[in-house]
């Protein structure tokens, strides 16, 4: 993961984040309670994220480093993104005119993922944006507001090397053993630990009277935060 020295929103995030349309935008509907649009204004709607001015066909970018974990369309979003980010984060975008990546893909901050539009139901062309916080919807306005803008200049062309990290927790039952990862000695469980996404090998010994323990890991998005192994007796 490129590592930034600028502290975001409170310093929650230590990764390089780039404004999602390139530079800062007007925002045109905040985050939280405001008159439901599509009601003259008579019932209460809570907006879970906010809205930024666009024209159709503006470039649509990540936010941050991430997986690509969704792309499809539905009746009120129209089309749409979410990419899954380092530390528990999650960003999605909203009302796209068209999508360029695909599932399971890994994105640079900064990398040009669709164009705004007006997909979906909406009163006009715009990008909603969504920041999601160990899985609850949080306000994206300090975030968006500590952005960087994309500088486009030929110094700034060189790619930032993506690497993509998961926390979870190894624990072990019934009894506590030593860990080692890819053959590397990493503590004891239970064992909070932080790994690139792509294949590891786990290994826990739990000593004399019990067999050791190997299997595969397949990090990536899916991968959940618990991972158990059920250590068996020696026969």
């Amino acid at each position: 993961m490129a590592a930034d020295d600028t502290d975001v929103a409170g310093g929650r995030a230590g990764c390089l984040i780039l404004s999602p349309l390139g530079a800062w935008r007007e925002i045109t509907s905040q985050y939280g309670y405001r008159d439901d649009p599509f009601s003259n204004g008579r019932d209460p709607d809570f907006h879970r994220g906010v809205d930024m001015a666009v024209t159709v066909g503006d470039s649509v970018y990540a936010w941050r480093t991430g997986v690509v974990a969704y792309t499809g369309y539905d009746k009120i979003s129209g089309n749409k993104i979410k990419i899954e980010h380092a530390e528990g984060y999650l960003s999605q975008y909203h009302h796209l005119k068209r999508i360029a990546v695909k599932e399971g893909q890994l994105v640079e901050a900064g990398q040009f993922i669709g164009t705004a539009g007006r997909s979906g139901r909406v009163t006009g062309p715009h990008l909603h944006f969504t920041l999601v916080l160990n899985q609850k919807i949080i306000d994206p306005t300090d975030y968006l507001r500590s952005a960087r803008a994309i500088d486009r200049s030929p110094r700034s062309s060189k790619p930032i090397p993506v690497t993509i990290y998961k926390h979870f927790v190894i624990k072990s039952h019934p009894v506590e053993g030593e860990v080692k990862i890819n053959g590397r000695s990493a503590g004891r469980t239970p064992l909070e630990i932080k790994l690139p996404y792509g294949e590891h090998f786990v290994e826990i010994d739990a000593g004399s009277g019990y067999q050791p323990y190997v299997e595969r890991l397949w990090i990536d998005q899916h991968f959940g935060y618990l991972f158990t192994a059920h250590l068996q007796t020696k026969p």
